[in-house]
């Protein structure tokens, strides 16, 4: 009897178990002279993560394998023909509590029979676990189904409390009978059998281990439906996952489901770690996550620190990583923060853990950022670009409108590459668009560029007018006291982007300054023809602080203090004003009477 041995595979960071087969055994027909089938004994087991979290129990509660009527192998021909199944006759399961806190498990033992046409193997486990994704009362209709048929067929269902049971799955394929046998029955340590989940993973966790409050997550807008096994709709074929114990899924590309519907998610069932299933992620209809922390919600889109979405894979693990954590942007529901500003800032990130290639391997980044305002301009405008860490071609990016409200016209932007630095693996690029009229309405637009080879994408979010209506109630009158003090109010339209929030208000003047404002050090004469040099500056808190609304008019209050010691009644005094998308962004003059 033959020993092989069948781990586990996993990507960096993340577990993925094991599969194999029930006792549904479907006999290929031998040849005179044939045996009816081949045994064969494995050794398996669970391995830790390689990467630690800082959570102490880092298993899931729907992982584990609980016996043999939990896995099936499935067995086809050189051909690619379903011939049928593995009849395992023993199998040591791997209960969920057996999973240490490093996410290993001890060895277990395997003993199944295969038939003697097999020359490929799908291994599958929990497959008949609540949702049912396969019914094995069906064999006996899908002897001769060729695989890329039979297997791209099964689906799971995830439900939105969340818990469905994982899958697994791997794959072994040779071209005929006899290569099969002498791979299976070899002791060289690279012919091990990895099988990775149906799955991606998503934890969230605080930078500073000795911080304990507990974080809960829901998933928002996930995929009801994933694919049991990933397979290369391009190329017609299945992964192998075979290898030495440094193998590691590297697979680029996604197998979602045929099925549109998405989860609402569901906060009464929110756990830590959770999972999803694969997804594109599109900026225009991303995949969000609620978390829950101390009693309120916080909105989190799964992008990098540099609002790049990730495009969502399986058997990969999500770390929300928090260093500080705003409350301002917590929310008393789930509904309230889903409506709000995502909470992701430079104190809260989102890894991804992948394999064998660093994060900041390729980066987009769109010079002047991700939210741009126009208040002037007409015709052909651009928005530059630069991509890092491949050359690509032009035809590598797509450009698009997902929105456009009348800012542009109908016509698509497009892309223009200028240059490659080949030593900084740098290229410069634009993107061209026919803008339209500006006027006293806010116009809005939204362009998705996208590395198509690799999958980088941003959103671009472009907004003009000529300028907003702030609501300003300026003093008209202020005490002749030195340090005496007076409002000035103002309020923002409630069309204004939060995304252009916080604001500076700046204040030149030698008679008043803003009372505990911040100073900045700037040219004045352009302005005010004053060589005052010097500004005082407020800054508004973010609209979340600001009644638990968004989009809704704030008036905020800036308190002037009297600069001048010499001041009579009756005498005028003046400031100068400006701040964002406001007069054209020149100062405005504002005068007041002392008293």
């Amino acid at each position: 009897m033959k020993l092989i041995k069948l781990y586990i595979g996993m990507i960096v960071g993340v577990l993925a178990m094991l599969t194999s087969c029930t006792e549904g055994y479907v006999d290929a027909t031998p040849s005179n002279g044939e045996e009816q089938g081949m045994t064969i004994n494995f050794n398996i087991a669970i391995p830790s993560y390689i990467e630690k979290t800082t959570r102490s129990v880092t298993f899931g509660t729907n992982e584990g394998i609980n016996g043999k009527e939990d896995m099936l192998l499935f067995c086809f021909d050189n051909n690619g023909q379903f011939v049928g199944f593995a009849k395992i006759e023993n199998f040591e399961n791997i209960p969920k509590h057996e999973v240490k806190n490093d996410g290993s498990s001890d060895e277990k033992k395997i003993k199944a029979i295969i038939p003697t046409a097999t020359s490929r193997i799908h291994f599958v486990a929990n497959a008949n676990k609540q949702y049912q994704s396969i019914n094995v009362n069906n064999q006996a209709q899908w002897v001769g189904m060729h695989e890329n048929t039979l297997m791209t067929t099964f689906e799971t269902e995830y439900g939105e409390d969340q818990a469905q049971q994982t899958r697994y799955w791997g794959y072994v394929q040779k071209d005929n009978p006899t290569e099969l046998k002498q791979y299976l029955t070899s002791k060289s340590k690279d012919h091990i059998v990895h099988l990775v989940r149906d799955r991606a993973k998503i934890t969230a966790s605080w930078a500073d281990p000795n911080k304990t409050d507990e974080i809960s997550i829901s998933v928002i807008n996930g995929e009801a439906y994933g694919t049991l096994a990933p397979f290369n709709r391009t190329m017609l074929k299945f992964p192998t996952t075979t290898g030495d114990d440094t193998w590691r899924w590297d697979i680029d590309y996604i197998t979602p489901s045929v099925s549109t519907r998405r989860l609402k998610g569901d906060v009464g069932q929110m756990k830590n770690p959770t999972y999803t299933f694969e997804n594109r992620n599109l900026p225009n209809d991303p995949m969000k996550v609620i978390l829950k922390i101390n009693e309120k919600y916080y909105f989190i889109y799964l992008q990098d620190e540099k609002n790049v979405p990730y495009i969502i894979k399986r058997n990969y693990e999500y770390k929300i990583v928090i260093t500080k954590l705003d409350e301002s942007l917590g929310w008393i529901n789930s509904e309230e923060a889903l409506k709000g500003a995502p909470a992701n800032n430079p104190w809260i990130k989102v890894e991804e853990t992948i394999p064998e290639i660093s994060d900041d391997t390729y980066s987009l980044s769109i010079e002047g950022g991700t939210y741009q305002m126009l208040n002037a301009g007409s015709g052909e405008q651009t928005v530059k670009f630069t991509y890092s860490g491949d050359h690509l071609s032009q035809e590598d990016f797509y450009v698009s409108w997902i929105k456009n409200e009348q800012y542009a016209t109908a016509a698509e932007p497009k892309v223009t590459l200028l240059s490659y630095d080949e030593s900084k693996k740098k290229l410069t690029g634009v993107i061209t668009y026919e803008l339209n009229t500006i006027d006293d309405n806010l116009r809005e637009g939204t362009i998705h560029l996208i590395d198509t080879r690799h999958g980088l994408n941003k959103n671009i979010h472009l907004y003009s007018i000529r300028e907003f209506n702030y609501e300003w109630e300026q003093p008209e009158s202020l005490s002749k006291n030195v340090n005496s003090t007076a409002t000035l109010k103002f309020t923002i339209p409630n069309d204004f982007p939060t995304a252009f929030l916080p604001l500076q208000v700046k204040v030149a003047s030698d008679d008043v300054t803003i009372q505990n404002g911040s100073v900045e050090v700037s040219d004045t004469k352009a302005e005010t023809g004053e060589d005052w040099n010097c500004w005082s500056v407020y800054q508004t808190a973010n609209t979340n602080e600001q009644n638990g609304q968004a989009n809704v008019p704030k008036t905020y209050a800036i308190t002037l203090k009297n600069l001048r010691k010499d001041a009579k009644a009756g005498d005028i005094g003046c400031f100068y004003l400006k701040t964002n998308f406001f007069n054209q962004g020149m100062a405005k003059k504002f005068e007041f009477t002392y008293q």
